[in-house]
């Protein structure tokens, strides 16, 4: 798919372009406490592996690597739906970064889908303890032709030529792992690592790319509960 220098750097690129999904003739006005109904039920995809071949390493039942993919899920589901309150966004990301994922989507002009969560392999839990850890990955990627489907790749087989190393923080909010971003960390690439064999999921049935007239509306994000354990002014 990260406040907003996640959003920026490290959300997946298409021709060095960050991927976007336009909205013509839309003012938003995103906030920590916009006046929204309630969240969308919105259920999860279907996920067909490419070559029936699913993520099975050996660190796949960790607590932390499930929520790493489970938040890949929801950052897809929602920059797919312009819907920014759905369950699958909000319990597995901190609430800036979703709000800056929002206000990101309200201000692109060009539009793309994700096939899928974004491919990526768990190579080590670098630092863990009761509160915070990071997760480091290998993520499969293409110099030419991203993850990401827009008019001229719609439904074109993913094919990576390189393998990316990143770092996913996390912190236990709200009582369970979320993945955080934070101004004051360095987020995106630190080196390169096998691609080969990664797991490439695609949703099924099929996003669609809109045409820009008939892009959704964004549905901001949901006020942050005075409860939450992210409730703290300038924390973010």
């Amino acid at each position: 798919m990260i406040g907003a220098r996640e959003s920026a750097d490290s959300t997946p690129k298409r021709n060095g372009h960050r991927r976007g999904l336009a909205l013509l003739g839309v003012v938003v006005v995103l906030g920590l406490a916009g006046c929204v109904d309630g969240p969308t039920e919105m259920p999860t995809p279907e996920i067909v592996w490419d070559r029936g071949v699913a993520p099975s390493s050996r660190l796949e039942d960790d607590p932390i690597v499930q929520a790493a993919r489970e938040a890949a899920i929801g950052l897809a589901m929602s920059e797919n739906s312009g819907d920014f309150t759905i369950r699958q966004l909000n319990d597995h990301w901190n609430h800036r970064h979703i709000v800056d994922l929002a206000r990101s989507y309200a201000a692109e002009t060009t539009s793309y889908v994700y096939p899928g969560p974004h491919p990526w392999e768990p190579i080590r839990i670098a630092e863990q303890d009761d509160r915070f850890a990071v997760l480091e990955v290998c993520m499969a990627d293409a110099a030419s032709d991203g993850w990401l489907w827009g008019e001229d790749s719609y439904g074109k087989p993913f094919i990576p030529d390189r393998g990316v190393l990143w770092r996913y923080d996390f912190e236990k909010l709200d009582g369970q792992w979320k993945r955080v971003t934070r101004h004051s960390y360095s987020y995106g690439q630190f080196g390169s690592c096998p691609y080969e064999d990664i797991p490439i999921g695609y949703f099924n049935p099929r996003p669609r790319v809109p045409k820009l007239s008939e892009m959704p509306p964004v549905r901001e994000p949901l006020p942050l509960a005075p409860e939450s354990d992210e409730y703290e002014e300038g924390r973010w």
